[in-house]
C-alpha cells in the first residue's frame, strides 16, 4: 500500500504530466479556455476522489484524454439545452407580451438584494445543481441553514417580484451574472 505522500507525488507527476494536452483537447471541443481548463480540473478531481493515482489505469494517457473528451461532450450538451430552453422561454414570454429581458433585469436586481451567502448559496443549488450536502460541504454550513437560505431566497423572490419567479429566469439571471459578471 502506498503511502500518503507518494501517493500525492504520483498524482502531482501524472497531473503535470498530461495537464497540458488534455486542455488542449478539451479547448478543441468547447473553444473556451476557462471551460477547457475547468473540464480537465473536474476530470483530475474524479481521477482523485476515484484513487485512481494510487494504482493508475495501465495506459494512463489513453483513460484521462477519453474522459476529457466524454466531459467536453457532456458540457456542449448541457450548452444545447441551455440554449433551448432559453429560447423557448423567450418564445412564450413574447407570445404572452411579456418583456423577458426586463424581468430578468428584475430578478438579477432581487439577487443582488440578497445578502452575500444566501445569494451564493442559491447560485450553487441553481446554477451548478449542486445538492444541499455538497453546499453544505463546501461552505462549511449545516444541511438544513442551506435548506433556510434556499426557503429564504426563494420566498424574498416571490415576495418582491409579487409573483412567482420560475426558475428558469432565476437559472438564467444566475448564470447571465457568473458569465458577465454583471452587478
Amino acid at each position: 500500500m502506498q503511502s500518503q505522500r507518494t501517493a500525492r507525488h504520483d498524482f502531482k507527476e501524472i497531473f503535470q504530466t498530461h495537464y497540458p494536452g488534455m486542455v488542449r483537447v478539451a479547448l478543441m471541443y468547447v473553444r473556451n479556455l476557462q471551460a477547457a481548463e475547468d473540464i480537465v480540473q473536474d476530470v483530475f478531481v474524479r481521477f482523485w476522489e476515484a484513487e485512481l493515482h494510487k494504482t493508475p489505469p495501465e495506459h494512463i494517457g489513453s483513460y484521462l484524454m477519453t474522459a476529457v473528451k466524454n466531459s467536453s461532450l457532456n458540457h456542449l450538451k448541457h450548452l444545447e439545452v441551455e440554449e433551448k430552453f432559453c429560447r423557448e422561454y423567450v418564445r412564450e414570454a413574447e407570445a404572452d407580451g411579456e418583456s423577458p429581458e426586463e424581468y430578468l433585469k428584475l430578478v438579477e436586481r432581487l439577487l443582488e438584494e440578497l445578502p452575500a451567502k444566501r445569494r451564493e448559496v442559491l447560485e450553487m443549488s441553481v446554477v451548478e445543481s449542486k445538492s444541499y450536502r455538497e453546499i453544505a460541504d463546501l461552505l462549511n454550513l449545516s444541511v438544513n441553514t442551506v435548506k433556510d437560505h434556499i426557503k429564504k431566497a426563494y420566498a424574498f423572490l416571490r415576495e418582491r417580484a409579487q409573483q412567482e419567479v420560475p426558475k428558469l429566469m432565476l437559472y438564467l439571471a444566475c448564470l447571465r451574472k457568473k458569465r458577465f459578471n454583471v452587478s
